[in-house]
């Protein structure tokens, strides 16, 4: 799995000025590798201050995320890591259709893998569910307050399955009512995924 836009939240007493701790961090960061043209793969974009009890998972009111798919015959190795290759061409049509019956607040259990932490619920709310295609790549985009254990890997295999025809587009609400993972697609590989983004309050 990766991110562009994780975030996390630490207490610290240090004499290095806010503005300067990215820097700080990420030269640091860089050290841990070897040679001159050390680049570390995790890199802080901003840091800033924030109240005490600000946490920076509990807190979070919304993430999004991104599962891409190379969607062709040709492979290119230099994208291996970062999408998952299916060579058989998808429908997005009926994945789009798909997709609207998954926007809204559902108990999504048919979309968690075993093996999670323990959930209070399992009813989340997707806010908006856009699938599109950019050049070779077929790209999934999902909102939502928050999300279950490979929930996004899940959604986006259940997708995949409507594009090959395999589950109908329609049979996707009624997967949600039944709350049986055996019907929904399977989990994803996790290099698809990345976390777009966290929003806050």
């Amino acid at each position: 799995v990766h991110a562009l836009g994780q975030q996390a939240s630490f207490k610290a007493d240090v004499n290095i000025p806010v503005e300067k701790l990215a820097r700080v961090v990420n030269n640091a960061l860089c050290g841990c590798e070897k040679g001159s043209f050390a680049i570390s793969p995790v890199r802080i974009v901003e840091a800033e201050e924030k109240p005490p009890e600000f946490h920076a998972r509990f807190d979070a009111r919304g993430k999004t995320y991104i599962y891409k798919i190379r969607n062709t015959q040709t492979i290119d190795i230099f994208q291996r890591n970062y999408c998952y290759q299916i060579k058989k061409p998808l429908d997005i049509t009926k994945m789009q259709e798909a997709a609207k019956t998954i926007v809204g607040t559902h108990d999504f259990s048919c979309f968690q893998s075993a093996g999670g932490n323990e959930r209070l619920t399992t009813v989340r709310t997707i806010h908006s569910l856009n699938i599109y295609e950019e050049g070779k790549q077929v790209i999934i985009e999902v909102t939502g307050d928050g999300f279950l254990y490979n929930m996004v890997r899940i959604i986006a295999g259940t997708l995949v399955d409507v594009g090959k025809g395999k589950i109908a587009a329609n049979d996707v609400e009624d997967i949600i009512k039944s709350g049986d993972r055996v019907r929904a697609g399977k989990t994803l590989p996790a290099k698809g995924l990345t976390l777009y983004s966290v929003k806050y309050k």
